[in-house]
């Protein structure tokens, strides 16, 4: 929808999921010691991941692959596909 959406992914689980954006922001919140791939079909909303994520495929200012540099070697990964919107995303 319109509104701000803050997500605080878990320290100790694995899994996969499937995100639709609307015109608010997204705060994704991301334990340390957890990978995260993010599988991005852009809007035209901005993407800000942290310092910690890398672009392996795609580019950066549309559709892409993101991965944190601990993707795969962390004890849990979350994958998460994002179907983006107008609004921002920011990963911290």
């Amino acid at each position: 929808g319109s509104g701000q959406v803050e997500l605080r992914l878990p320290a100790a689980s694995t899994f996969s999921g499937l995100m639709f954006g609307g015109s608010g922001r997204l705060v994704i919140t991301l334990p340390e010691k957890v990978g995260l791939r993010i599988d991005l079909d852009s809007g035209s909303g901005s993407f800000r991941p942290a310092a910690r994520f890398r672009l392996v495929a795609g580019t950066r200012t549309g559709d892409g692959r993101w991965e944190t540099e601990n993707y795969d070697t962390a004890d849990y990964q979350i994958e998460l596909e994002i179907d983006q919107g107008s609004g921002s995303i920011i990963i911290n």
